[in-house]
């Protein structure tokens, strides 16, 4: 079932312009968002679960579900929900945070 939603989001493959955009007046998104668009799978599972706090299951579903970093920030309430992330509260929460690292790009205040 994972994977219908992945395939359902890959032929929609509609990027919201106030997610991606930098406001350039191009809408060419940051060098940030551009790495994010490139994730493998394996960075967004490594990423849901240090960053977020996902827990290894849900990781590991969407992980098995193929969401690389183009299909993360696609992924609405729904589709988490399919993926096995159950609170409402949880869902927005991951919500914020993609929306958060797409927009400022990663943390580097710690390297």
């Amino acid at each position: 079932m994972a994977s219908a939603i992945v395939a359902m989001i890959a032929a929609n493959r509609l990027l919201t312009p106030s997610l991606i955009s930098r406001g350039d007046g191009g809408g060419n998104p940051s060098p940030e968002v551009s790495d994010v668009l490139s994730w493998p799978k394996e960075r967004v599972k490594e990423w849901l679960q240090e960053e977020c706090g996902m827990s290894s299951s849900v990781a590991a579903k969407a992980f098995e579900a193929g969401v690389d970093g183009a299909t993360l920030v696609e992924l609405d309430a729904a589709a988490w929900n399919e993926l096995g992330l159950e609170s409402a509260v949880a869902r927005a929460r991951v919500i914020g945070k993609v929306r958060t690292r797409v927009m400022t790009g990663p943390d580097t205040s710690t390297q």
